[in-house]
Order: structure tokens, then sequence, then C-alpha cells
């Protein structure tokens, strides 16, 4: 966890013991990190409209909270990140979930993998001298991906 992270869930935890305190029996503990101030859980509709509103004001393309749970495995497993991890951080049960739920997105990964290995094949000598595969997979992918060409 960032230190970044931790510091909110600090404060997060601190209000919610101040309106605890405040309110006394009128609090009820949901549970939830992010909750109304009385403790209830806060209307999911109202999280789905506010992130809407964010990224409408911010002009990113249409993007949902789920779409931004998939981008988050997506992208961890372009960085090389392993599905373990992935799956943990996901709150998966196990990592078979993860692939079955991901399947689709790895697939594309592995086809772009599998480009890169090819375009190694073909010129990699040629254009490389010197350098091991991981290296021309580095050069060829940019900063974005060591997987993608």
């Amino acid at each position: 966890m960032s230190p970044f992270l931790e510091e909110l869930l600090w404060k997060v935890q601190g209000t919610q013991i101040d309106q605890r305190d405040y309110l006394e029996d009128g609090w009820v503990n949901s549970g939830y990190v992010f909750s109304q101030p009385d403790g209830k859980p806060i209307d999911p509709d109202l999280i789905t409209k506010a992130f809407n509103n964010m990224v409408e004001e911010i002009g990113v393309p249409h993007l949902t909270p789920h779409g931004l749970r998939h981008q988050f495995a997506t992208a961890a497993r372009e960085a090389g990140i392993e599905m373990d991890i992935i799956s943990k951080n996901l709150g998966h049960a196990s990592v078979a979930t993860t692939l079955d739920i991901y399947a689709h997105s790895f697939q594309t990964l592995k086809s772009n993998a599998n480009e890169c290995l090819g375009d190694w094949m073909d010129h990699g000598s040629d254009m490389l001298d010197g350098f091991d595969l991981l290296s021309f997979v580095f050069v060829r992918s940019g900063i974005d991906s060591a997987i993608r060409c």
C-alpha cells in the first residue's frame, strides 16, 4: 500500500471515530471503509453518479468503476505483476477466478508477446546486435509495457 493511501485511510478512520463518538448510540457500525456520517453504508448509486460526474468533468471517455477494476487487472498483468498478487488485490478467492474473468484481456497480452517474439526471431539479431530477447521486448515496447510491441 502506498504511503498516500495509508494516510488517507487513517484520516477516514479518524473521521469515523469522531463521528461515532459524537453520535454515540446513533452511529451504526456498518463495517465499511467509506460510509455516511452516521456510519450507514453509502448508496452505491450515489458513488456511481459521483464517479460518472468526475469522469465527465475531466473529459475521460466512458469509464465505469467496474471498468476501472478491469483496467487495473489488465495494466497490472501488462506490467508483469504475478497473477497471484493481482488475484489477491482484486479480492478473488483463487487465481483461477481471476484467469476466468480476465482470460480475454490476458489472451490479447499473450498474442502481443507472441508477436514480439516473432519479430525478434525475424529481425532481432540484425536490429539489436548483442542484446538479449528481454532487451528487445523492452526496446520495442516503449515505456508503456514490457509485453506490448
